[in-house]
């Protein structure tokens, strides 16, 4: 069994700074299913914005056993600048596989993009940030929500994806469990 976790680390999609930022949840949450996926006999791989692949591939067992590199590496993984994301990365093994994302902010193109990764893999799933709830909306009044727009949690359901919702006093645990079921 495979599963690629995608990672999204563009600045543009996250908010807050620092340890208490969205980005660093998103690292905790990937790091958290990689390690769990590993365990339960997955060969995982992780992928940035970028289309990176964080530790170069492919990973099975090792993982559980040793998560320290993986995890250091996701400890230092960069925001970047892109605009939108590289989609160079969806190759077969995505369809041969599950594919999780932890996301941030998405617009239109990303969900486009969405839409078309989940037609391509065996199962989807989403953990989605609520990213104002790390922004003090009053001050960065460009974050806020567009009117009528779907939040982006119940999109994805909507186009096939199992998808969960989790805001900066939200827990982890319950947002895994709420994808599980």
């Amino acid at each position: 069994s495979r599963c690629t976790v995608f990672v999204d680390n563009r600045a543009r999609v996250h908010r807050g700074q620092g340890p208490h930022s969205s980005i660093e949840r998103a690292v905790t949450a990937a790091a958290s299913l990689a390690v769990h996926l590993s365990a339960q006999g997955f060969q995982v791989r992780l992928v940035s914005a970028l289309g990176e692949e964080i530790e170069h591939g492919w990973h099975d067992g090792d993982v559980a056993a040793s998560p320290r590199p993986l995890l250091e590496r996701l400890a230092v993984l960069p925001t970047v600048p892109n605009h939108d994301l590289y989609t160079g990365w969806v190759d077969e093994s995505v369809t041969a596989g599950m594919c999780v994302a932890v996301l941030g902010d998405v617009d239109d193109h990303d969900r486009d993009f969405l839409a078309r990764l989940h037609h391509r893999g065996s199962a989807s799933y989403a953990l989605v940030l609520d990213v104002d709830t790390w922004a003090a909306r009053t001050l960065q009044p460009e974050f806020v929500r567009r009117p009528g727009r779907l939040p982006t949690a119940a999109w994805l359901r909507q186009h096939g994806w199992k998808a969960a919702e989790l805001g900066r006093d939200g827990s982890l645990q319950t947002a895994w469990q709420e994808l599980g079921r």
